[in-house]
């Protein structure tokens, strides 16, 4: 009897089942009609809900979410929403990444990125635009010193900074400064922009009936002690020290009463200028003080100040931030509370969860809605560690040094602040708050990458620098010095290949002129003792043999000197031959 309820409650299920998938199908069906009529009705905002409802309710390569998807990419490209684009860009990327290897939809996703970064670099030449914007240091927590918001009015910009970021974590902040509001965007007379947070205010009034007080009593105190000593029997030695001390002791009646008889008022204040950087991002002073003024006197300011960068949140940086204080997000494209419609769709849609590096974070393997985010107290140090991950190894895929970067997991946020020239990004292996086997560090002049070996004192570690004036190069660093195998690309083109000492090309190698002469040797502190250099003229190629060659401003001189006695071998010839 148990058996045959069991096996009917099992059809029963298995009837509900393939009731409820029929169901999901005509649901979809359904949407997908709708979608059609509204975009024959030109309805765009209403195609575009039945479509992202299909996604919603279908898995995510599903095929009506890939076909929804495509007709959402086509709307996108029509418009300027950066946020949709790049939300399109990232799904048929991570298509192609995970089950699409014939690129089906290359030129789509082609044309998508070409559509987002003409946005960006349009976004990014302007002067200042709304938006999040995030700091490029951190405080010893690994979250973003600032996290900032920047909004346009009809007649005003505003600035105003969110929770979860290390100026607001910060005590003396909290309680001193008034900077949970939003503060006005001004220019300096240097044309710099600025912004002021005037925060909690100190006053004390002056008390002129005790100051009055004070300076009488001084006077009767002196007046008394003088009578005494005039008329008492005393010494010389008396005499003067008792002088002495009436004379201290009315100075100090007179002074406490000039104090009391001044105001003082001390007024706390936070104070960001900025300016815009060659990169799009925002070169920042933020200063922290007060000034103190007193009746009578000139005000003092005493200040605290720090330098770092602003970045604008964008879709490609696929990271957001959350805020602690109402839980919402911080994205790319404004602030989502939990309770709005758009929280759920922000975990299907976003770029972030198509981030390998976010997925492995969270432990998730598709994007989904992460519960109980405001449990998370990591949340903001995660993502700044995904923006270094992907700002500091962005173009790393070419470089020797590519093959000792560890995995995204392995690495950690380090806080260096040694001054102005080492603030930075920093990543690396640490173990007991040493580097180990790997670190990375963007400086204000440099970009490094350094492989450490397991001995630090005899081994070998490997460097990769990227600098300012357009130098790069890997080398061979053994006993803090450069010995052994180096690679220098140098602003002008040209590329050295071969051993080296103190960077200096000594040993064999290899000079690649940008002109496309290769000159390979036996170097000495750039003298390249005996090689080749081989080269193409007039449509020729020859190899020469060379001695004694300085490669770094030689070749134009033998090359000239080459040519003149090639040409007057050529006109010898010609005469011989006309004989």
């Amino acid at each position: 009897m148990k058996k045959n309820a069991l096996i009917r409650y099992g059809i029963f299920f298995l009837f509900l089942l393939g009731y409820s998938s029929l169901f999901a199908q005509n649901s979809i069906d359904e949407l997908w009609k709708k979608a059609e009529a509204a975009l024959e009705a030109n309805e765009e905002y209403a195609a575009v809900a039945n479509l992202e409802k299909i996604v919603m309710s279908t898995g995510l390569f599903d095929e009506p979410a890939i076909q929804s998807r495509l007709v959402l990419a086509e709307l996108s490209l029509m418009g300027t929403d950066m946020e949709k684009i790049y939300e399109s860009y990232a799904y048929f990327n991570c298509l192609h990444q995970t089950q699409d290897p014939h690129h089906r939809y290359g030129d789509l996703t082609r044309q998508l990125k070409h559509r987002y970064d003409s946005l960006l670099q349009v976004d990014m030449s302007q002067g200042i635009t709304p938006g999040f914007y995030f700091s490029d240091s951190h405080d010893d927590r690994h979250v973003p010193t600032m996290l900032a918001r920047i909004e346009r009015t009809s007649d005003r910009w505003t600035v105003s900074l969110c929770y979860g970021c290390g100026i607001i974590n910060d005590p003396v902040n909290r309680k001193k400064g008034n900077i949970f509001c939003a503060a006005d965007i001004n220019y300096t007379e240097d044309n710099q922009l600025v912004a002021v947070w005037n925060g909690h205010v100190k006053q004390r009034l002056p008390q002129t009936d005790l100051a009055h007080s004070m300076a009488d009593q001084s006077r009767e105190f002196k007046a008394s002690m003088y009578q005494e000593m005039a008329a008492g029997n005393y010494s010389t030695s008396d005499v003067v020290t008792g002088t002495i001390a009436t004379e201290f002791v009315g100075a100090l009646f007179n002074g406490l009463g000039s104090a009391m008889a001044r105001g003082k008022t001390t007024q706390y204040f936070h104070e960001m200028t900025w300016h815009r950087n060659s990169d799009g991002s925002l070169g920042v002073l933020f200063n922290r003080g007060k000034v103190t003024g007193y009746t009578g006197q000139d005000i003092r300011v005493q200040n605290d100040e720090v330098r770092f960068n602003l970045y604008k949140l964008y879709p490609h940086h696929q990271i957001f931030f959350f805020d602690y204080e109402d839980n919402s997000l911080i994205t790319c494209n404004g602030r989502i509370m939990p309770t709005w419609s758009d929280y759920d769709r922000f975990f299907r849609f976003s770029p972030v969860f198509f981030n390998p590096s976010v997925q492995e974070s969270f432990g998730i393997t598709q994007p989904s809605r992460i519960e109980k985010l405001h449990k998370r107290k990591d949340i903001n140090g995660i993502m700044y560690k995904v923006f270094e991950y992907y700002t500091l190894f962005a173009d790393m895929h070419t470089d020797t040094i590519a093959k000792y970067i560890p995995p995204f997991a392995e690495l950690e946020s380090v806080y260096v602040d040694e001054g102005e020239s080492t603030r930075g990004l920093c990543l690396g292996k640490v173990y007991k708050k040493d580097f180990v086997d790997f670190f990375a560090m963007q400086t204000s002049q440099t970009l490094l990458f350094t492989a450490l070996p397991q001995n630090m004192d005899y081994g070998t570690c490997y460097q990769s620098v990227y600098s300012n004036n357009g130098i790069h190069f890997f080398a061979e660093i053994c006993n803090g010095s450069q010995q052994g195998y180096l690679q220098v690309f140098l602003n002008n083109g040209n590329r050295y290949v071969g051993q080296a000492n103190q960077f200096k090309a000594t040993g064999e190698g290899t000079l690649y002129y940008h002109d496309g002469k290769i000159l390979k040797g036996n170097f000495d502190n750039q003298v390249c003792l005996s090689g080749v250099l081989t080269f193409e003229y007039n449509g020729v190629r020859y190899q020469e043999e060379v001695h004694d060659f300085n490669w770094v401003n030689g070749v134009d001189t033998w090359m000239n000197d080459w040519i003149n006695k090639t040409q007057k071998q050529t006109v010898t010839h010609s005469k011989t031959k006309g004989k």
